[in-house]
């Protein structure tokens, strides 16, 4: 091998080396810059339930980041991300809860002394309330004054006090059960939601309950004792109406039967009256038709015998014209007059024959009588005895 081609060797050698080290350059600029890059700029993702507060080097900037990807320069800025959704905040025994997600206690349960002088009882209670920080601007405020630490800060105490300032004061049996405990829960819930130091903040409560309210024992069963006793004592009322009630009722039912077969009785009795009443109509009836029938009878029977009457007369009157007419007849005309005259002069003699009136009355005078001195008839003697 001749000098120049090792030469030619070493400078092939060289170029190599430069160009090695001009991408190990290249590669720490490329490195060095994407580092700074990424420290100078970043991406920040708010979910729709969620609000930023941005912080720079001059304090907070009044804006709330809403909801969105957002570019900011994390050298310069600073985005803290509140939750503004539905929480729950639980001061409680954990024995009530699960311990998981939601249901973790955040604080032990509140201890109160109740009752007041002479009648102090320790009360522990339990308690969940929910509640949603505001999205707008009280969210700064929430954020430069207590952070993420407003649970601990704003929530907890004034629950506490409130919870403190209105139980302490109440005697146990008031509010452990039954409307006093629904009416103490609502008076916390509607004095933790018009509290100045969570609304000045933004923080919204939707609801307040007692999970448990908790006693000593032994006054746990003292008040046992005597709502057992004042349960048997309404039971023996309970039982002592429903006994007179019923009493009430079988006397009623009693009373009922009685008035039923009292009604019974004077409907037969006047079925009965009715029924009477009915066969002496028809009985009258009866006798009504039977003398009408013998008063219709009687009156055909004269009417009858009236007209029989009637007939008898115009037979006799009939008979008499007859007669009459057969007389007028015999004795019309000049042979009738003599002799009516005859059978006058008859008759009249017959009278004085029967009459032993002897030399009372002389020839003449009989002559005279006998004779109608106006009837133109033959003189007739009568022999005087």
């Amino acid at each position: 091998m001749g000098f120049a081609q090792v030469k030619n060797n070493l400078n092939n050698n060289n170029k190599g080396k430069s160009m090695n080290f001009k991408k190990i350059i290249f590669l720490v600029g490329s490195l060095v810059a994407l580092l700074g890059f990424f420290t100078l700029a970043g991406f920040k993702t708010i979910e729709g339930d969620e609000r930023g507060v941005v912080q720079t080097w001059a304090g907070l900037d009044g804006s709330i980041m809403n909801p969105g990807t957002h570019f900011y320069v994390p050298l310069f800025k600073t985005i803290h991300v509140y939750d503004v959704g539905s929480e729950k905040f639980i001061m409680g025994k954990k024995e009530y809860y699960n311990g998981q997600g939601s249901e973790y206690v955040d604080y032990p349960a509140v201890t109160v002394t109740t009752g007041g002088t002479g009648n102090e009882q320790p009360v522990t209670f339990s308690v969940t309330m929910n509640y949603r920080l505001s999205p707008n601007t009280k969210l700064i405020k929430l954020h430069e004054y207590a952070q993420k630490k407003y649970e601990d800060l704003v929530i907890k105490p004034n629950l506490t006090r409130i919870i403190n300032d209105l139980a302490t004061t109440r005697r146990v049996l008031s509010f452990y059960s039954g409307e006093g405990r629904v009416q103490l829960q609502k008076d916390i819930e509607v004095a933790i939601m018009a509290h100045p130091a969570l609304s000045a903040v933004g923080i919204i409560v939707d609801t307040f309950v007692f999970d448990s309210i908790d006693l000593d024992p032994a006054y746990v069963s003292e008040i046992q004792g005597r709502q057992l006793a004042t349960q048997k004592k309404l039971r023996a009322i309970e039982e002592t109406k429903v006994a007179v009630q019923v009493a009430q009722r079988v006397q009623a039912e009693a009373e009922a039967q009685k008035l039923k077969l009292i009604v019974e009785a004077e409907t037969k009795k006047q079925q009965a009256i009715k029924l009477a009443e009915s066969e002496v109509e028809k009985v009258e009836l009866a006798a009504r038709a039977n003398a009408t029938k013998i008063k219709e009878k009687a009156s055909a029977e004269r009417f009858r015998k009236e007209q029989d009457a009637k007939g008898l007369l115009a037979q006799g009157i009939a008979e008499a014209r007859v007669a009459e007419a057969k007389r007028d007849s015999k004795y019309s005309g000049v042979s009738g007059l003599r002799q009516a005259q005859v059978e006058i002069a008859k008759y009249r003699v017959g009278m004085f024959q029967n009459m032993a009136i002897k030399g009372v009355l002389d020839k003449d005078v009989a002559l005279t009588i006998i004779n109608n001195e106006n009837t133109p008839a033959p003189m007739l003697t009568v022999p005087v005895k």
